[in-house]
């Protein structure tokens, strides 16, 4: 039986890795290697290594669906291995740059291939991967949390592109590729900045005008705010969201460690202000008019589902809709193909009903 230390040392539950991306088997040993003394960066580069070794074979020998599938699954292993990792560590960028190689070539052996988006925004770079249908036709953005990287739920875009809709995996400020790399904090600019890429997605040939935002945990606060922002966003869900990004720290006050490497400030006060002043309130939901989705465990304790409810209940969408699952972890990673069924099919009704 593994010992408390070593428990503690399990970065992530096997759920949430499952249902984001890794293997099952990846997964579980993942968690046996950190309960043998294995650090959880090292073990999960090793795996990447081996998925990656895996997709290079595939590839010599012609086996292009074998080869993508490997490629994802190297890349999460190295997605989730840099997570638990601080920005200075030395090792982060590498582990984070190997993730990117691996998703990239994934995206490539892809029918149709996925494209990059890069956008510059206020001095840096936003960036993300555009996942075309089979043909012109809505896109749904998707938006990750405050710890998460956008590749994690490419998972949840097989959904969509099996409806007949393209996605966008984007990070916002403060998020993924666009701090580690693209040099951009969560700031008061972080709405207009989603905004900025709602321009691109809307620009490509892929995306026929109608446009989705499908936020995960923060980034279901995130997705409603510019929901309530932009008149252009057709439809949209939030999976494990909440009102208030700071409640968290009501339970766990060392999570305000996350909100400063999301915001860039070293004043712990400096980033929980960032995030109360974009709280949502009465004057936002009555701003959030498109069809609305919002789904959330009962007793996820990430954020409380009360936050859910209120967001539902306020919101002046005529068309609008509360999913809880009484059994459901945070961002329901425990019924990943529930929720995500649920989600695509949610959109494919609300995107395509409106041509």
């Amino acid at each position: 039986m593994a010992s408390a230390a070593k428990a503690h040392k399990r970065a992530m539950p096997i759920e949430r890795l499952v249902g984001n991306g890794m293997s099952d088997s990846d997964a579980r040993e993942l968690h046996r290697r950190i309960d043998d003394g294995v650090t959880w960066h090292a073990a999960a580069d090793r795996l990447g290594d081996r998925n990656l070794a895996r997709a290079r074979d595939a590839l010599d020998r012609h086996q292009r669906r074998s080869a993508r599938e490997s490629f994802f699954f190297a890349s999460a292993c190295y997605r989730f291995g840099q997570v638990p990792l601080a920005d200075g560590d030395p090792q982060k960028r590498p582990l984070y740059r190997r993730m990117l190689d691996a998703f990239r070539s994934a995206g490539r052996l892809a029918e149709p291939p996925h494209e990059r988006i890069d956008v510059p925004w206020r001095g840096g770079l936003l960036s993300g991967w555009l996942i075309p249908g089979s043909a012109p036709g809505p896109v749904v953005l998707q938006l990750c949390g405050i710890s998460g990287s956008r590749e994690e739920y490419e998972a949840g875009s097989r959904y969509l592109t099996a409806r007949g809709l393209g996605a966008a995996l984007v990070d916002a400020p403060g998020q993924g590729e666009t701090r580690l790399l693209g040099g951009l904090h969560f700031d008061e600019h972080a709405i207009d900045a989603v905004r900025a890429l709602v321009d691109a997605v809307l620009a490509h040939p892929a995306c026929d005008g109608r446009i989705g935002l499908w936020g995960n945990s923060a980034g279901g606060w995130i997705a409603v705010l510019a929901a309530a922002a932009d008149p252009r966003v057709t439809a949209c869900c939030a999976t494990g969201g909440t009102d208030r990004p700071t409640e968290i720290l009501d339970r766990y006050p060392r999570f305000v460690a996350e909100l400063q490497r999301m915001t860039g400030h070293d004043d712990p006060d400096a980033s929980r202000a960032v995030f109360d002043r974009l709280a949502i309130d009465a004057d936002v939901l009555r701003e959030v008019r498109c069809p609305l989705h919002v789904v959330h465990g009962t007793p996820d304790r990430i954020f409380r589902v009360d936050g859910a409810r209120r967001i539902h209940a306020g919101a002046h969408s005529t068309d609008k809709t509360l999913t809880e699952f009484p059994d459901g972890d945070h961002c329901v990673t425990n019924r990943s193909h529930e929720k995500h069924t649920l989600v695509a099919a949610w959109f494919a009704e609300r995107l395509t009903r409106l041509r």
